[in-house]
């Protein structure tokens, strides 16, 4: 697998070379009259600065500006050399060089700067005002190649891992549209050296970027840590948290909620048995039938969640949905009896997933659990359509039902 990973990012990255470097050989520059030896050094080193700053927050957007002036006072071809040179030293100085990371510097390098030449074709009056649509080529080009490189090496992540690529996108984009106008407007044969100034708010903004990486995985290390401790007392959570949590999203975003809510069901979902590590063990898995007082204990476990789950800022959303997630439409379920709209919608979704899930475990995945037999998947459907409207919210049932069975047909 890793091998045909490698095989089709040198391929891509072949394709992409050749492909920025016609194009950059097909850009007009009878328009580029004024090459200007020390003001393509001066913003070849900005961009230089600008990749080592931005690194993977980032950097292959935001010195778009840069290179575009590279383009204007050195012409296309010089421009993606340079580029390409600059890429590679980022990319051979990095802690975390490998040859993804290689063969992507320079897919992005050549094929950003040569396809962002082409904007040269545009009928504008005067060279500097090129410079902002090639820079908005240039970020929109380096951050979708980069995309393709670490899907195609990466693979399918997490989706509470996934990076929100909308925002990504249109950070820089605006960063690289600021930047190029700041740069049209104050290059002329005296100012060109006050150009590296831009490169101040690319340092705060990377840096605050880094921050909240830090922060999102402080965050996904709490939630793999949960995880692992709930695995290790229940060993068959493993694959069923993945499997609700998975289901879940889909099932929301079929019902409308917005992709980051959806997203945040996700997370909701993987954690939300995360209660069960305060019971005991031995009632949790015990075969035979519980006495009122343990079925009291055991249903602590939704609210032990909340108050885990309360201690991490970030989980803020997702603790009502985690704290409802038994509760039932005909108010009959724990630990508040909530009824009808009263529960969050998120709730009734993992509620439905986790008891389909549950009923059919070993008929899915061969996990099995010791107080249940597991249901045939049309049994299960039959049983929440049984339910639908008193247990179990109808409207999430019929659409989960239908997801359902176009996964299992």
């Amino acid at each position: 697998m890793r091998a045909l990973a490698r095989h089709r990012q040198t391929l891509l990255a072949a394709v992409l070379v050749a492909l920025g470097a016609a194009a950059a050989a097909y850009a007009p520059t009878e328009r580029l009259l004024n090459y200007d030896n020390a003001d393509f050094l001066v913003f070849w080193l900005c961009a230089l600065v600008c990749k080592g700053l931005g690194g993977k927050s980032g950097g292959h957007a935001y010195e778009g500006a840069f290179v575009a002036g590279m383009i204007v006072s050195g012409g296309p071809i010089t421009a993606l050399c340079g580029d390409v040179l600059a890429a590679l030293l980022v990319a051979a100085t990095s802690p975390s060089n490998g040859g993804r990371r290689f063969r992507a510097s320079v897919a992005a390098a050549s094929g950003a700067t040569g396809l962002a030449s082409l904007a040269l074709l545009a009928p504008l009056t005067s060279e500097l005002w090129h410079i902002p649509p090639m820079a908005l080529f240039y970020a929109a080009f380096a951050l979708a190649i980069r995309e393709a490189f670490r899907r195609i090496g990466a693979g399918k992540t997490p989706h509470f891992q996934r990076r929100d690529l909308g925002v990504e996108f249109a950070l820089g984009l605006s960063v690289a549209l600021a930047l190029s106008l700041c740069l049209a407007l104050i290059w002329g044969p005296s100012e060109v050296f006050l150009s590296p100034i831009l490169l101040l708010p690319v340092a705060l903004l990377t840096k605050t970027t880094r921050l909240h990486d830090e922060l999102i995985q402080h965050d996904h290390s709490v939630i793999a840590a949960l995880t692992l401790m709930l695995q290790r007392v229940h060993p068959y959570s493993a694959g069923h948290l993945e499997r609700v949590a998975s289901i879940a999203e889909e099932v929301g975003l079929a019902l409308g909620l917005p992709p980051r809510r959806a997203r945040m069901l996700h997370l909701a979902a993987l954690l939300h048995d995360v209660g069960k590590i305060a019971i005991d063990e031995e009632l949790l898995d015990r075969p035979g039938p519980l006495s009122d007082e343990e079925m009291a204990e055991v249903r602590k476990h939704a609210q032990y969640g909340a108050e885990i789950l309360g201690r991490v800022r970030r989980f803020e959303q997702i603790i009502p949905w985690v704290r409802s997630h038994h509760e039932r439409p005909d108010s009959k379920g724990y630990p508040e009896g909530l009824s009808g709209g009263q529960i969050p919608l998120e709730s009734k979704i993992i509620s439905v997933v986790d008891a389909f899930d549950a009923m059919t475990g070993e008929a899915l995945s061969g996990e099995a659990r010791k107080y249940r037999k597991p249901m045939s998947i049309p049994e299960a459907f039959a049983e929440l359509s049984g339910h639908a409207g008193s247990q179990f919210d109808a409207t999430v049932v019929e659409a989960f039902c239908k997801i359902a069975q176009e996964r299992w047909a």
